[in-house]
């Protein structure tokens, strides 16, 4: 059975030395055993934990919820049903995160193509007298979806309203 120092770890699954001591200091690694001096000593089957809490880690769950996960796996299969619910309710959160994050990519698009079509103009009142049909259909969807997201029908106004004052 290999065993490692925690910098050897650190290189092996590209997490900083740093990370992996706070990790510890929030008790994300009940499983860790150390030395006669008190060095953490990491195993072959401490790896797979470690993949699991950096997935999840990088999935954007928190760390509380992390190590909920952890001890509730090293309770075995009495958790099963637990570890279920806490995976699956976390898999909501992404959905809902990925959705928000396609809703920014599209006003981004819009932006660029405000930008294009203004630069290409030389300047952005073209869009003063611009008819609908102008618009390409993509953006036209984009803007009727994305001006029912507060935040993202502030970022889509705010260079037409900045437009208007200067007239």
């Amino acid at each position: 059975m290999a065993v490692y120092k925690i910098s050897e770890i650190a290189k092996k699954v590209n997490i900083s030395v740093h990370t992996l001591h706070y990790y510890d200091k929030v008790g994300l690694f009940p499983f860790l055993e150390r030395d006669k001096v008190g060095n953490r000593i990491f195993k072959d089957e401490d790896l797979t934990y470690l993949h699991i809490i950096d997935f999840l880690k990088k999935s954007g769950m928190a760390l509380k919820k992390i190590k909920e996960y952890i001890e509730l796996s090293l309770q075995g299969d009495s958790t099963l049903k637990k570890r279920e619910t806490l995976i699956l309710e976390h898999k909501k959160e992404v959905e809902l995160k990925i959705s928000e994050l396609k809703d920014i990519l599209d006003a981004m698009d819009y932006k660029l193509w405000y930008y294009k079509v203004a630069v290409e103009a030389g300047t952005s009142k073209i869009f003063d007298n611009l008819k609908k049909n102008e618009i390409p259909k993509k953006m036209q969807k984009t803007i009727e979806k994305l001006n029912n997201v507060d935040c993202i029908k502030e970022f889509l106004k705010i260079e037409m309203s900045k437009d208007k004052e200067k007239k």
